[in-house]
């Protein structure tokens, strides 16, 4: 069982910053904790995809706990996640984001936005050329579903360049 808490707020939860004009940067706690049947190898907290707290275990531990303020000069988002000591499959839990927003900034990245939309075409691309489909309707359902996920990242990188 892995849980997570930031500010008091759960996985799911956006929390809203002002931002920040003063000389020290605000920041957030995070608290994570994990229990576990098997023996555990680590915790780890995430900031924005980058480890910035690790824990690991000692022999044999099936719980563990890990705390940390985080400066949150920026819109971002924390998670946790938690790795048993690999046996012939690894184990892992990972938490869904505890989300940090400052002032108006959606934390949107248009280069990560740009590079989805070059994927979304190179998967409409194969899809389209790709043999093997039962009936035209079902190749177009795939392409469909490509041109739906393309559409959003196309208006995360005009939200991203303003």
């Amino acid at each position: 069982m892995l849980s997570l808490t930031v500010d008091g707020h759960q996985p799911g939860d956006t929390i809203q910053l002002p931002v920040d004009t003063s000389e020290t940067t605000l920041q957030v706690k995070a608290h994570a904790e994990v229990d576990t049947l098997g023996s555990l190898d680590r915790l780890e907290i995430l900031w924005k995809g980058n480890v910035v707290k690790q824990v690991t275990a000692p022999l044999d531990a099936h719980n563990l706990s890990a705390d940390i303020a985080i400066p949150a000069a920026h819109t971002g988002w924390i998670v946790a996640r938690a790795f048993e000591k690999p046996t012939e499959t690894v184990r892992f839990a990972h938490t869904s984001p505890v989300y940090v927003q400052v002032g108006d900034d959606h934390g949107i990245v248009p280069e990560d936005a740009e590079f989805f939309l070059q994927l979304m075409d190179g998967e409409i691309k194969f899809y389209q050329n790709l043999s093997g489909f039962r009936t035209v309707a079902d190749r177009q359902a795939m392409v469909n579903m490509f041109q739906k996920a393309r559409a959003v990242y196309e208006r995360l990188a005009t939200l991203g360049s303003k």
